[in-house]
């Protein structure tokens, strides 16, 4: 296995990485995950190519603690 690491914010992902990650998403954890991407709000994502199939997802968002 040859993996690319692709980073992306989430306003710069193209439909086609973003239908990916979904289907990753979904086959992992045995749900239909594309609510949870429309709700979470802009974040950073690191791409794990293997070939033109994506074999692995990472995000993370920014978010505020207020005490």
């Amino acid at each position: 296995m040859s993996l690319r690491i692709e980073h992306l914010p989430t306003g710069r992902l193209p439909l086609s990485s973003t239908r990916a990650l979904v289907a990753l998403c979904d086959a992992a954890f045995d749900e239909d995950s594309t609510a949870y991407f429309r709700d979470i709000g802009p974040g950073e994502h690191l791409l794990g190519w293997d070939n033109e199939v994506l074999a692995t997802h990472l995000m993370w968002v920014p978010r505020t603690l207020v005490v």
